[in-house]
């Protein structure tokens, strides 16, 4: 079967463009109509033995420059800046061909519109849209594309998770957005079948997170590891809005919009998890994307951060409230306890942290000694399901505060020691922290 050509594969960027050119031009030529004239440039060219040739050559370049503040406010621009700079192949390439440009709005517009609409005035030989000559000059730039860029797509379906319409960056050329299900089924045919139950219908299963890269075209280029970005992605957004995010059960891949193998994501992102759905606050983003770097980070390091991630990851799918109150309560210890300290410290350094006040800090440190103490045959019989809930806020935090503390978190806490004395105030990115009712 032949390859489709670029302009089939990009159907959505080929007809926003396609509407900004025919809007554009419609604007051109009312301006001629109205009187203003092309200019153009006398070109001379001699015949051997003859008389000198002359022919007038429109300067369409010039005359649609002129007029570019306009053409950027006719209402088809923004929706094709928006389809082509979704594209990262295209916006690398225009990012090339226009370096010097401020903005990647403006790198789309000197790179790609304004030579598409220079080029069907020239094609055409006028501002009438010609479809040959529009396809024709789109075909090429796709395959200029094509030849100097690789596009890198990766997509799996969130679980747990409400938002508002539109794309919020997660860090790490990560986005999550709303897809509905007839997109789905455009974009990512081959993941039918393999997707959550009720995604695309219950109000928690809407959401979908996207990789969009634009790698060098040479043989030695490193693929992202998709799977490792959305695992730090989910667990960031996790301890960030709490409530039971999860991704997957697996990612779907493509290169240059060829799809690859379907692949695996870890377990710690993909279980089922108890809780009500949380919601997305893009106030609060700019700490998501701070937590997935500093995960990066500690993926590297490795240390009590890694080790505390790997627990509480693991803590928060045991379907048992006791179990899970236990192990997320067992999970901050080695970033509290870190220099030998007992449960009682590690109790009173995480109610500190957490605390907004003396009756809050008096109640997380007893639910901090009632969970560490779950472990002991003789532990009394408590609201397991409760105490989970708030250890699992007090966890959240903890790791926020390890992970906005960087490689020094070893030393957190004597920190939080000085946050008992009164002696500094609690790291501000626990204060950002949604909690649970």
């Amino acid at each position: 079967m032949p390859a489709a050509s670029p302009s089939v594969r990009r159907p959505e960027a080929r007809r926003a463009t396609a509407h900004f050119v025919q809007a554009a031009l419609r604007e051109l030529a009312a301006d001629v109509a109205a009187g203003t004239e092309v200019p153009f440039a006398l070109d001379t060219r001699g015949r051997y033995g003859g008389p000198a040739l002359y022919e007038y050559r429109p300067l369409y370049r010039a005359f649609v420059e002129a007029r570019m503040d306009r053409l950027v406010r006719l209402p088809d621009y923004d929706t094709a800046i928006s389809s082509l700079g979704g594209d990262p192949a295209v916006l690398g390439v225009a990012r090339d061909h226009a370096p010097d440009a401020d903005t990647d709005e403006i790198a789309l517009r000197s790179a790609v519109l304004v030579p598409l609409v220079v080029g069907v005035a020239e094609g055409a030989g006028g501002f009438d849209f010609d479809d040959r000559v529009f396809d024709g000059i789109f075909d090429r730039m796709l395959s200029d594309v094509a030849q100097t860029r690789r596009s890198f797509t990766g997509f799996a379906p969130v679980v747990g998770l409400r938002a508002v319409d539109g794309v919020h960056d997660l860090g790490q050329d990560i986005h999550a957005r709303r897809i509905t299900p007839a997109e789905l089924a455009e974009a990512w045919p081959e993941c039918q079948g393999l997707l959550p139950e009720r995604y695309g219908l219950a109000r928690d299963r809407l959401l979908a997170l996207e990789l969009d890269v634009a790698l060098p075209r040479v043989d030695d280029v490193e693929l992202p590891d998709t799977a490792r970005r959305f695992a730090r992605a989910v667990l960031a957004l996790r301890i960030v809005f709490g409530g039971p995010i999860t991704v997957g059960p697996v990612l779907f891949e493509r290169v240059d919009w060829a799809p690859r193998a379907v692949r695996a994501l870890p377990a710690s992102v993909t279980q089922n998890l108890p809780g009500e759905p949380a919601r997305l606050d893009p106030q609060r983003l700019y700490l998501v994307r701070a937590l997935a770097d500093r995960m990066a980070d500690a993926e590297v390091h490795g240390g009590p951060i890694a080790v505390a991630l790997s627990r509480w990851a693991t803590a928060s799918g045991a379907t048992v409230s006791a179990e899970r109150a236990a192990g997320l309560a067992a999970s901050v210890e080695p970033l509290l306890g870190a220099d030998g300290a007992g449960h009682h410290a590690v109790a009173m350094r995480a109610a500190a942290l957490v605390g907004a006040n003396a009756a809050d800090r008096e109640d997380i440190a007893i639910a901090m000694r009632s969970a560490l103490r779950l472990a002991r045959p003789d532990a009394p019989i408590t609201d397991t399901e409760q105490l989970a809930r708030v250890v699992g806020d007090v966890a959240r935090s903890v790791l926020a505060a390890a992970l906005d503390h960087g490689a020094d978190a070893s030393q957190l806490g004597a920190m939080l020691d000085a946050v008992l004395l009164g002696s500094r105030p609690r790291p501000q990115s626990v204060t950002n922290l949604v909690r649970s009712a």
